[in-house]
């Protein structure tokens, strides 16, 4: 049986949180794949049966979580993109490219390590091959669920970094899905003439 034990509360005062690839400070935004953006409030000691670990903790909205630091990398937890990278992920997201995809279990599972990792390159061309696969046949179950949390993860973040709301990112990440359609739409023409 496991027994937690709280030993210390860092206060919001604060700032170093760590010294590995991993450092963030408190009060910062950013991105935790099961939540989304997030703050970081705060850090804890916790002793676990024998172990004593360090813990993050991140609130978005209601939500509120803490990871272990040794898991941060694991749990795809990082900064916010770019401003300048917002527009790599448009164009990403409208770039047309045939795609093929296995109706499985296997699938699936591969579709939710890519939203697990938290990569938005990643995730953003998951959400592509989904709206690609959604042309040619209507999603279904799983398949959709994938697609609106990809494209909820996708949303999140570019409302973050461009400070747009959330109608009007998400009316530039469906016109940019919808140049995929044209430009389909073009290759079969060319290809069947």
């Amino acid at each position: 049986m496991s027994t937690k034990r709280r030993i210390s509360k860092s206060s919001m005062k604060e700032k170093k949180i760590s010294d590995d690839p991993f450092e963030f400070s408190v009060g910062e935004t950013v991105v935790e794949p099961s939540i989304g953006i997030c703050e970081i409030k705060g850090k804890t000691r916790l002793q676990i049966d024998d172990k004593i670990e360090d813990f993050f903790i991140f609130h978005s909205g209601t939500a509120k979580v803490m990871i272990p630091k040794s898991q941060l990398k694991k749990r795809g937890i990082r900064k916010p993109i770019s401003p300048k990278e917002v527009k790599k992920i448009y164009k990403l997201l409208s770039d047309y490219k045939e795609v093929s995809r296995d109706v499985s279990r296997q699938q699936y599972i591969n579709d939710m390590n890519i939203l697990k990792r938290g990569n938005i390159i990643e995730i953003a061309t998951l959400l592509k091959s989904l709206y690609t696969v959604e042309l040619v046949t209507e999603l279904k179950g799983k398949e959709k669920e994938i697609f609106n949390n990809a494209k909820r993860v996708v949303m999140d973040e570019l409302m973050y970094v461009t400070k747009k709301s959330k109608a009007i990112v998400n009316n530039e990440i469906d016109k940019a899905l919808a140049e995929i359609s044209k430009k389909r739409l073009k290759a079969k023409t060319r290809s069947n003439p």
